[in-house]
């Protein structure tokens, strides 16, 4: 068997097998790297009511937002006009004294603007929630939430 037909079996192989699997998740955990914004991307771009990133101890605040996800929500808001709400998160419990004044939005260094339109296309479908812990700030979770049609 030459190699041209045993590469085209495999081509048509590999394109079959890449459709197939789960769908990718609605819940997803924050980790600072290029792998969480394509699983970000990918779970966007579903046909979910709502996708939840959750956050683990106290590194993220909504003073101190990691640039990645802040790329997330600046592009979400400037770009596609969404919503990005920051709601005090009665569920995480209230830690010493309420926060006074909230930095919202920190600026996010130049991307490629073909790559960011592709990348953040999803966000043009949602708006968002950062719930946060009163006292510490700590960020527990953001929801993207689709918007409804008008």
């Amino acid at each position: 068997m030459s190699s041209r037909p045993l590469a085209l079996l495999l081509a048509a192989c590999l394109a079959g097998c890449a459709g197939s699997g789960p769908p990718p998740p609605s819940y997803l955990r924050f980790v600072d790297s290029r792998i969480f914004d394509d699983q970000l991307q990918d779970s966007l771009a579903q046909d979910y009511d709502s996708v939840t990133v959750a956050f683990e101890g106290s590194d993220v605040t909504v003073n101190n937002l990691p640039e990645r996800l802040d790329a997330w929500l600046y592009n979400l808001q400037n770009r596609y006009d969404g919503k990005v709400e920051f709601i005090q998160d009665r569920d995480a419990g209230a830690v010493g004294k309420g926060l006074e004044g909230l930095a919202v939005m920190a600026a996010v260094g130049a991307f490629k603007l073909a790559k960011d339109r592709l990348h953040y296309r999803s966000l043009q479908y949602y708006d968002a929630a950062v719930y946060y812990q009163r006292g510490t700030g700590a960020v527990t979770r953001v929801v993207f939430l689709r918007k409804t049609p008008n």
